[in-house]
């Protein structure tokens, strides 16, 4: 099974330490099923990430590894 997530999903899987967004994360880690993403859905998750640095307990190098990682 194919799976698209929009950014404010994949923005929400990165601040969340459990729940729904972070579970469907995981699960496509393990194979559950073929994350698809396209460069704009990244450049966009990213870029709202790197806007929201001083709001939430996270740096830069967290973010771009997060983007590497989808």
């Amino acid at each position: 099974m194919k799976i698209v997530l929009d950014s404010s999903v994949l923005f929400s899987a990165f601040l969340a330490s459990s729940g729904a967004t972070k579970a469907l994360i995981q699960v496509a880690r393990r194979g559950g099923f073929e994350l698809c993403l396209s460069e704009a859905i990244l450049e966009e998750t990213a870029h709202a990430l790197l806007r929201k640095l001083e709001r939430y307990d996270y740096g830069h190098d967290e973010v771009i590894e997060y983007i590497a990682l989808l």
